[in-house]
């Protein structure tokens, strides 16, 4: 019998999940936040995106990716990215309405260019094709360069594990200046770099998906911290002299704390994201690098490119059937040797230290799904004062009225 842990969608606690969310929002801030519905976000979202040139479709596909972050607590990566891509395509840097170009197709291999147009509708299409490939061949080895901004990598991850396949996913980050420092290095040399992993789970349980930054934050969270006039841990961020600083104004030069922030590529001398666990994060951030732009003929962050300034991605994907490389003639073993190993790596006891909640032991992903069925029932997410102030402040320029930005809010706290 296959097991079902207390954190699936079929009975998770809800009184965790409260915990959880109340840790992973802006609530956890002293600063102001709003509550807000996400339809009506969404509405708002779709209309700034249609203003700047995008059908419908495509509006509505970016917007329920942003919102859909949020929802899932992942707000780093939510709608406060939206005055960056306004302002990006309003400046003629990302392309409205792209085509997914197929450079070559091998079959098990495909090289495919988005041609700078928005990554949630370029990379769906490059994921579906390799999804489809990889239910033919058993692999699919897939890459996709001169993207604008992703988004949650991990929600392209899901697409793979809804249909039962895993997938290993290297993204670099280019087009704007660097911003993580190598390994003993004082100034940033680095994107971001995400790396991700993904393989389903049985019985409906959230999909095992481990979505990291190889820096030890991601630059929105220190975007966030900045919105919220609150300060950083002590090891996140250096300076421009390249010492360890609580500020995340030194990642957003010329910008006030706690006031509205637009664009996350500014002028000035910028400090450094700190990359993740030394020496390893700086290795695995290299190699999304090399996998993500050299083998894919995307741009790297070498300062040879021209660096619009935008958010451009490539990513490498493989999309594998488990049950082709296992050698099982079905995904019933393979669930349960996977839930044999998962109930054992839980059942580690609690260390106090790193779980003041007492959740205990959770794998990638439990997490991300326990906070979307929060807020889902709650029917609201959490937005801290100055994201919302620029969301706004930028859909006025692209003619949203203030009156829809009102149905947005369901309550203001401080």
């Amino acid at each position: 019998k296959m097991m079902v842990t207390p954190w699936g969608r079929a009975g998770h606690s809800r009184g965790i999940a409260r915990a959880l969310r109340r840790c992973g929002s802006s609530s956890s801030s002293s600063s102001p936040f709003v509550t807000l519905r996400p339809g009506a976000v969404e509405d708002v979202c779709r209309a700034m995106l249609e203003a700047c040139g995008s059908s419908s479709e495509e509006a509505r596909t970016v917007a329920e990716d942003l919102v859909l972050s949020n929802l899932r607590g992942h707000d780093s990566h939510g709608v406060g990215y939206l005055p960056e891509y306004i302002k990006t395509a309003r400046a003629g840097k990302l392309v409205p309405n792209q085509t997914l170009q197929v450079v070559s197709d091998l079959g098990a291999l495909l090289v495919l260019d988005a041609q700078r147009g928005y990554g949630q509708v370029m990379a769906r299409q490059a994921m579906d094709m390799a999804i489809s490939r990889a239910e033919s061949h058993g692999v699919c080895l897939a890459t996709l360069r001169n993207s604008h901004h992703l988004g949650r990598i991990g929600g392209l991850a899901q697409r793979a594990t809804d249909r039962n396949l895993a997938s290993v996913h290297f993204v670099n980050v280019a087009g704007h200046p660097p911003l993580v420092a190598p390994f003993r290095g004082a100034d940033a040399r680095l994107g971001t770099n995400p790396v991700c992993l993904a393989f389903p789970m049985p019985n409906g349980q959230p999909p095992v998906i481990h979505d990291m930054a190889t820096s030890k934050v991601a630059l929105g969270k220190v975007r966030q911290a900045l919105q919220r006039g609150d300060e950083l841990p002590l090891g996140l961020v250096m300076n421009a002299a390249g010492n360890d600083s609580t500020d995340p104004g030194v990642m957003f030069p010329n910008s006030t704390r706690g006031k509205s922030l637009g664009s996350t590529v500014n002028q000035g001398q910028r400090g450094a994201l700190i990359a993740a666990g030394e020496h390893k994060g700086y290795g695995l951030a290299l190699f999304s690098e090399i996998f993500a732009a050299v083998a894919s003929g995307g741009q790297t962050i070498a300062p040879h490119h021209e660096k619009p300034p935008a958010i451009l991605n490539s990513m490498m994907v493989m999309v594998f059937d488990p049950v082709r490389t296992s050698g099982a003639s079905s995904m019933e073993p393979v669930y349960d040797e996977l839930s044999k190993l998962v109930e054992y790596v839980q059942g580690s006891p609690h260390r106090t230290q790193e779980d003041p909640l007492d959740e205990g032991v959770l794998y990638p992903g439990q997490r991300s799904q326990c906070t979307f069925d929060d807020r889902s029932e709650e029917g609201g997410f959490y937005l801290d004062m100055g994201t919302w102030s620029s969301l706004q402040e930028v859909g006025a320029e692209v003619g949203v009225s203030a009156e829809a930005f009102a149905r947005c809010v369901e309550k203001v706290e401080r």
